[in-house]
């Protein structure tokens, strides 16, 4: 049977188990038909030249490889032992992309960045068109444009990650970042930094780490919350963050992480984080801490807190265990069911019934017995109360007020204020919840 009577399909399977070498000897200028097949697999699967001969390697890089440059996807070379020297040998033949047609007629410019101690490196056209860049030294970059190609812009650039020594990278640089989003970067920095990245303000998520033990750490970070005025999640890679010196602050962050290898936080390092004001603000919470009372201690100290992520150490995991039979787990539903003592059950719905009758009293327009009716039982007022402090919502809680209508988030802050601000007033409450006098002149629903 001819080998020309298999269909294509066929014939583009048998190439996948042909080396490149192989390939291009046998099949690459037979006829047309062959050709456009072999451009065609050369197009899917690249081009893989690192376990090739030498006499075959010269062979295609002087024969084969221009014609069929612009349909190679990919181009894999090697510097191992089986082929030493592979790589700057493909360099001498001189493959340009510096003549009139990238340079003067599309203007094209290329760069190249790699890192000698790593495998791997980014080809690109300028300006950079990609969300993520990565500085990791030692960097090597070589570029076609004629001029300094740090002038290119990076405004597309959301992600930034830097694992290098930027005073080596960035000496007589002028590449900034004006849009950042996610920040990835090692303490402490120097002033190379600033002029790389001189704004902030977009910034949303910042993950800091640190291999040493450097005075100026604490002041770089505080300088980087200061800068970042819409902050959302802050991720503190290792173990040493929590210790006393650890006061920083912003009003925008709500989610922290502590990201650390086998390493875990103890009672002491979970009670500096709920006293400071990122924990007392903080309402995602992921951390990994020594043992279960440290749980306990951070769900009832860190007040706003509606998600905690953690992991204990003395939690002992079986494989064959579910989530719902997990000890943990169960040990932890008895710890934090909400306890509330009858006495002071009364004293609760008796404040927040008086707060309701003077809310009812206000502003009516009515008849004044419609104004004074109290339409909430004390009973009924009692298991909404409860059901609050059980699931932390107010979806038991009286139906909004109309014409006025009280938005979920602020009878949220209404019952929280009756619970928590003792001393506070009535018509403190009223004036900053706004709630509208008829909120207890409906029914639950």
């Amino acid at each position: 049977m001819s080998l020309e009577l298999l269909a294509n399909e066929l014939i583009l399977d048998l190439f996948k188990f042909l080396t490149c070498a192989h390939l291009i000897h046998t099949f690459v200028g037979l006829n047309s038909r062959f050709d456009a097949l072999g451009l065609n697999h050369f197009q899917t699967h690249g081009l893989d030249l690192r376990t090739v001969s030498k006499n075959d390697f010269d062979t295609i890089c002087r024969q084969y490889l221009m014609p069929m440059i612009n349909r190679i996807s990919t181009l894999c070379l090697s510097d191992k032992d089986d082929t030493p020297g592979q790589i700057n040998r493909f360099h001498a033949y001189d493959f340009t992309l510096c003549d009139r047609f990238w340079l003067d007629e599309h203007c094209w410019f290329v760069q190249c960045d790699w890192n000698p101690e790593r495998s791997d490196a980014d080809v690109y056209t300028l300006p950079f068109a990609f969300s993520d860049f990565e500085f990791v030294f030692p960097n090597i970059s070589k570029s076609t444009c004629p001029t300094n190609n740090d002038q290119w812009p990076y405004d597309c650039v959301r992600r930034l990650t830097c694992k290098a020594d930027l005073s080596q990278y960035l000496s007589d640089s002028s590449i900034q970042f004006f849009n950042i989003q996610d920040l990835s970067i090692e303490l402490p920095v120097n002033h190379h930094f600033c002029s790389m990245v001189p704004k902030l303000n977009r910034l949303r998520f910042l993950r800091v780490s640190s291999n040493e033990h450097s005075q100026h750490i604490p002041t770089q970070l505080q300088t980087l919350l200061n800068s970042a005025s819409h902050l959302f999640s802050l991720t503190f890679n290792g173990s040493r963050w929590l210790n006393s010196s650890f006061e920083f602050k912003s009003e925008t962050v709500s989610q922290l992480k502590f990201d650390s290898i086998n390493a875990y936080y103890n009672q002491q390092q979970c009670t500096i984080l709920s006293s400071l004001l990122l924990g007392i603000q903080c309402e995602a919470l992921s951390i990994a801490v020594e043992n279960r009372e440290c749980i306990v201690d951070v769900v009832n100290t860190m007040i706003n807190l509606r998600a905690l992520h953690v992991q204990c150490h003395d939690n002992k995991l079986n494989a064959d265990t579910t989530t719902t039979e997990d000890e943990l787990v169960k040990w932890l539903q008895h710890r934090l069911s909400p306890t509330l003592t009858r006495q002071e059950g009364e004293e609760l719905v008796k404040r927040v019934c008086n707060i309701y009758e003077d809310l009812a009293n206000q502003n009516v327009k009515t008849t004044v017995n419609y104004s004074k009716k109290r339409n909430i039982p004390e009973r009924t007022l009692r298991y909404m109360l409860k059901k609050y402090l059980i699931y932390g919502t107010t979806e038991f809680l009286p139906s909004k007020g109309r014409p006025v209508k009280i938005t979920n988030q602020q009878l949220n802050r209404l019952v929280k204020a009756v619970n928590n601000k003792t001393d506070i007033s009535q018509r403190q409450i009223v004036r900053r919840h706004k709630v509208h006098h008829t909120t207890i002149s409906r029914p639950l629903r």
